[in-house]
């Protein structure tokens, strides 16, 4: 009724949880086996003393032989493993010292790793907050008699980009500043006169909000009628200042409240997490009259972000921008002469200042890790050398070089795990300190917590684990069982000792060839030959010693 390999594993999975009952029936069948086995060497007239000897020969290891039948209605694989990792924690208990730094080393490299790569992720791969974001670019004016490339858009241009564009679905503008905020509420961060806080805003264009394709969480965004120049002042905030400095108010909407000196109402709260651009906490319209919007050509001080037609790639919407541009240098030669469109799309705009910087030291923080690697293994070699006798014991009694290559392989994964629990807080808490010295960096966001982080993390934990747990395998493969259990403790030098002794021994032989060097040379009195010859000895001693 049920395919083979189903009953298989159910008998498999009722084997767990009839573990103790097996292991009797199995040490009950292996003894009947080694008891006809010296009855029938008895009846064939071996001594009974022999006979028992000579059918433990013949049978062989009965503890190999338990685990190959174990083997059968277990899962072998997952059963070592947790032996393994429990092992290990016992043996990390014992070592507290060889734990704290091994696991401190991995957490270090693991660490950094990650914090880097939250950084990577923000700047490559993480999915902006916008609908279809990969159409979404910001369009900078450049000037080619002066060099720059980011400069800032006068109102006319931008009306003027915005009418005559056929690639672009529309064009909203930005721009920045910081408004000084009087309203009640519970202040939490007070820098200006008389109670004010200090908060970042923005004057955008009424289609701000429909460009990026975002919607307020409460109330409505702005209307063509919000910008007409002397209409009552209306304002949009961010989620995190509706909840830190009104209290998460439900009736907000409609409240007029301070902001920069004259009362706006505020209707609308978006939605937690957007702050476009970064940190902008308060949006309001930008009102202006006809005579402004002729006169302000000449004073650029506007980002412009558009949001191209479905279809459309970006070099023919350079084309159609720089054709457009290049009528205004002729219809405007004074202010518009030698001027470009330049298009950047968002997120390479949004990581443009640190993209080179961020690969360059992810490689950087690659190389710290292997080196946090190579130093574990080593630490790990170390401790090998001081368990030879151990390692020899368990050969004996039946362990294959692979059982103990899994032990040594799970050693290091729970260094591993371990140094990355500590590499995640290490990595946490050095994105918001390098965010906070560094504005372009906390425009990227990083998240610690993310999947995508979290995933790559627990992938260089895993290759760090191995690449601490293969290399000592290269040890213990040179042990041999029987030279090993020969050895006595005072005989046996564990790799610390050894490599103090071959440090002292390095120091001794370098002092004593400068030492031969001074005798050789020429000290215009006759010489001691009893201490050059003292010379000598110390050092043929110590390299006698390496």
């Amino acid at each position: 009724m049920f395919p083979e390999w189903m009953v298989a594993f159910w008998l498999r999975i009722k084997a767990l949880f009839r573990r103790r009952q097996l292991d009797r029936d199995l040490d009950d069948e292996l003894q009947f086996h080694l008891a006809m086995r010296e009855q029938k060497l008895t009846e064939s007239g071996v001594p009974a003393e022999e006979a028992h000897y000579a059918a433990r020969r013949e049978f062989g290891n009965t503890t190999s032989a338990k685990e190959t039948n174990r083997g059968m209605w277990t899962f072998p694989f997952l059963e070592t493993l947790w032996q393994d990792g429990r092992y290990s924690l016992r043996q990390l208990r014992r070592h507290p010292g060889f734990a704290a730094v091994a696991v401190t080393t991995l957490a270090l490299g693991i660490g950094a790793n990650a914090a880097i790569f939250s950084l990577a992720n923000a700047a490559f791969f993480r999915r902006l907050p916008f609908p279809h974001a990969s159409r979404l670019a910001f369009l900078w004016q450049e000037n080619q008699k002066t060099g720059e490339t980011e400069g800032a858009v006068s109102y006319p241009n931008y009306a003027d980009w915005r009418a005559e564009s056929h690639e672009f679905e529309d064009m909203a503008f930005i721009m920045f500043g910081k408004t000084f905020l009087t309203g009640s509420g519970t202040a939490t961060t007070v820098t200006g006169p008389n109670g004010t806080e200090l908060v970042p805003s923005a004057l955008v264009s009424t289609n701000f909000f429909s460009v990026l394709g975002v919607s307020p969480m409460l109330g409505r965004g702005f209307t063509p009628d919000d910008a007409i120049f002397g209409h009552t002042g209306v304002a949009v905030i961010a989620y995190g200042l509706w909840r830190t400095r009104f209290g998460a108010d439900p009736h907000i909407l409609g409240q007029r409240k301070s902001f920069g000196g004259g009362e706006d109402t505020i209707i609308g709260v978006m939605p937690a997490g957007f702050t476009f651009p970064t940190g902008v906490e308060i949006w309001k319209p930008r009102q202006m009259n006809s005579v402004m919007r002729i006169k302000t050509r000449q004073y650029p001080n506007m980002a412009v972000i558009g949001r191209l037609r479905f279809g459309v790639t970006w070099p023919q919407a350079r084309t159609e921008m720089n054709t457009i541009a290049a009528r205004l240098a002729a219809e405007y030669p004074a202010i518009d002469h030698g001027t470009r469109v330049r298009i950047v799309p968002l997120r390479e705009q949004l990581s443009e200042k640190v993209r080179t910087g961020i690969l360059v030291l992810w490689a950087f923080i690659a190389a710290v890790l292997l080196i946090a690697c190579l130093n574990t293994a080593a630490l790990i070699i170390g401790r090998t050398a001081a368990r030879q006798k151990e390692i020899a014991v368990r050969i004996s009694l039946g362990s294959t070089r692979q059982r103990l290559a899994r032990q040594f392989v799970s050693e290091s994964l729970v260094l591993g795990l371990s140094g990355a629990f500590c590499g995640v807080l290490i990595a946490g808490w050095s994105v918001s300190l390098v965010s906070k010295l560094n504005p372009d960096i906390a425009k990227l966001n990083g998240d610690v917590l993310g999947l995508h982080v979290l995933g790559y993390t627990a992938a260089v934990t895993v290759i760090a684990a191995l690449l601490c747990g293969i290399i000592p395998l290269f040890a213990v493969s040179r042990i041999e069982p029987g030279t090993a259990l020969k050895q006595t403790s005072g005989n046996s030098v564990p790799a610390v000792q050894l490599m103090r002794r071959v440090a002292r021994c390095g120091g001794g032989s370098h002092r004593g060839c400068s030492s031969c060097r001074l005798g050789a040379a020429d000290p215009k009195f006759a010489p001691n030959p009893q201490r050059q010859s003292g010379i000598r000895c110390r050092t043929h001693a110590c390299f006698a010693v390496l």
